[in-house]
Formats: structure tokens, C-alpha cells, sequence
């Protein structure tokens, strides 16, 4: 199993020096003369982090992704990891997606959000409301079912910038009800894209291909999901029959290291992710 990227890459960065955390800003303004005010932050895409106590009772590792259509397009794709904190603690994540409008003002929206839970095989539906409350930080309303849940003070990631992303990665693959160890490889040529990639027994992908997104150092990701019996993903040919996501480079929590990230969903809302850290 592995994940062939071909591209130059220097000029794949994110927001900074991959040896530094140092956190992105969401919004900004200045004062253009005396007595006027700085404009309110806005809603941009790029990548935020934070952390919250679920209704549960227990912590939660959040990544927030938003990936603007264009560099002046005020609609994108939002994604989301939701993973108990200690990471160490090994329970897989519940990704979330969907299409994200109203970016570039102070507050965007996702009218149709997916939860999937990669260890229960489930989906939830749900919406979500992002504003910026403060200048630097984004906060996030979850409605589920009527339930709210917060996210708050989520601040921006700086992306990594250099071939950095060239190698080999190995971490975990997150699939529907299960967690293998997965090797990575990436190189780079004139294009960009990635081999087959195989898991859960009879889950197998093809044709995938990836492009630079609006954000410098982000990559959007597609690939074909094959009809299989067995495949959590695709068991029933008429369930989708491809995947999209991104994939990127910030600094890792493990000092010295980066973070490979990478998500891939099907217009369910159902997929995978990947982190390794190098």
C-alpha cells in the first residue's frame, strides 16, 4: 500500500517554516484614518486547530480544515478530525465534511455537515456556523439533532512549505471500524498523483490524482473507490463511487518532527484519513 504524489513541490508551502508552529492568523484589519475602526474579522480558509470537553465528559483533538473553490471564491469544502486527546490514546476519529459558504465574511456556514465515525461505521447529519469572535481565532456551532456543541479559540496552523512532503511516511490508516499501520511514499515529477491504495480487505482506490489548492501549501485529493463485496466503503455499487479531500504538512506535536495529514470522502460524508509523523 502506498501513496505516490509526483510534483515539484517548493512551491507547495503553507504559511511558514515547517520547523515552527507558530499559529496563522483568520482575519485582519487596520486603521485607515483617526476615529475609524478595524473591520471585522473574517472567516478564510486554512487549517486551525483546538481542543474541547465533550458532552461525554472527555477531551477532544480537533483539526478544522477550510479549503476555499479559488483564491476569491466564498465557497469551499470544510473538513474535520475530531480525535480524543491524548492522541496517543489511539481511538480513531470522526471525520467531518462538507461544503462551507460565506467565506471572506465575518461569519460562513455548512448547511449539510457529515460526522463519520471511523470506529463505529456510522453517519450523522448535522449543520455548523463559523464566526470569529476574536482576531486570530475561529469558533465553530455544531447542531446535531438539536444538540449544540462548540468549538472554540480554534487558531490557524502554519503549513509547511519545502519537499518536505517527499519521502516516505509511515502512521495510521483510518478506516471504517479499524486502524493499520501505513506506508506512505511520495515523490515528485511533472504531475501529481498517488497509486492504488488498499485497506480493509477488498477497499481499493484508483486513478488518483491531486492539484495545489487556493491554500499555498494544501493539496486537493480525488480518486475512484471500487465496487467490491466486503469494502466498508463501497459494498453496493450504488453507494458513490469516488472520494475527494485534502492532504497537507504542518509541524508535528513531536518536537523535531512534521505531521502528514490526509482525508479522503465520499459525497456521503463516509472515507479515511491518514496521519503520519517524520
Amino acid at each position: 500500500m502506498g501513496l505516490m504524489i509526483s510534483s515539484l513541490l517548493g512551491g507547495c508551502g503553507g504559511g511558514g517554516s515547517s520547523s515552527s508552529d507558530t499559529v496563522s492568523e483568520s482575519g485582519s484589519g487596520s486603521v485607515s484614518g483617526p476615529g475609524q475602526q478595524n473591520p471585522a474579522p473574517t472567516v478564510n480558509s486554512g487549517v486551525y486547530t483546538t481542543s474541547f470537553v465533550h458532552s461525554s465528559g472527555s477531551n477532544k483533538a480537533l483539526t478544522l480544515v477550510i479549503n476555499s473553490d479559488a483564491s476569491n471564491s466564498t465557497e469551499g469544502r470544510f473538513y474535520g478530525w475530531q480525535f480524543n486527546s491524548p492522541e496517543a490514546s489511539g481511538e480513531q476519529p470522526d471525520i467531518f465534511s462538507g461544503t462551507i459558504s460565506g467565506l471572506g465574511s465575518p461569519t460562513a456556514s455548512v448547511l449539510s455537515l457529515k460526522e463519520f465515525s471511523t470506529f463505529k461505521d456510522t453517519l450523522k447529519d448535522g449543520a455548523a456556523t463559523f464566526t470569529t469572535p476574536t482576531q486570530g481565532k475561529l469558533k465553530v456551532d455544531v447542531t446535531q439533532s438539536g444538540n449544540t456543541i462548540q468549538w472554540s479559540d480554534a487558531v490557524g496552523v502554519t503549513l509547511d512549505t519545502t519537499n518536505s512532503l517527499v519521502g516516505t511516511w509511515t502512521g495510521n490508516l483510518y478506516f471504517p471500524e479499524a486502524v493499520a499501520p501505513f506506508t506512505v511514499s511520495i515523490t515528485f515529477n511533472s504531475n501529481l498523483s498517488f497509486t492504488d491504495i488498499q485497506f480493509g480487505g477488498t477497499c481499493r482506490t484508483s486513478n488518483g490524482s491531486s492539484v495545489s489548492s487556493s491554500v499555498t501549501g494544501m493539496y486537493n485529493l480525488s480518486m475512484d473507490l471500487a465496487n467490491a463485496t466486503g469494502c466498508v466503503l463501497r459494498n453496493d455499487y450504488r453507494k458513490p463511487g469516488s472520494l475527494s479531500g485534502v492532504a497537507y504538512v504542518t509541524a508535528s506535536p513531536v518536537l523535531g518532527k512534521k505531521r502528514l495529514q490526509l482525508v479522503a470522502v465520499t459525497s456521503e460524508g463516509r472515507g479515511f484519513s491518514f496521519r503520519a509523523d517524520r
